[in-house]
């Protein structure tokens, strides 16, 4: 098996192969729903696999680290209650292995 490295690039990569949607729109400043929901699951792989602080998160994707730091708390609000969220969670950990 080969083993992969996980980076940032890479979450955003596996993610971009799982929705459709580019690598640019993710890391981008859109505020459409289905791209935040994306981009705030992108946070909380980053978090958890790379042990990132969120300030790097932000650096990784132009945000600011409150804006991450805000993000991470939304996304375990919507895992706790929306299905859909922990189904694509699921598709972006599997497309990197996890």
């Amino acid at each position: 098996m080969k083993t992969k490295l996980l980076s940032t690039h890479a979450i955003i990569k596996a993610a971009e192969s799982v929705t459709g949607k580019p690598a640019k729109v993710i890391r981008g400043s859109t505020r459409v729903a289905s791209v935040v929901a994306v981009r705030n699951l992108c946070y909380k792989v980053a978090k958890e696999q790379l042990n990132l602080a969120d300030r790097d998160i932000a650096s990784s994707f132009g945000r600011d680290r409150s804006a991450v730091t805000h993000s991470l708390k939304q996304v375990e609000k919507h895992l706790a209650q929306r299905a859909n969220y922990r189904v694509l969670l699921s598709l972006i950990e599997e497309e990197l292995g996890l």
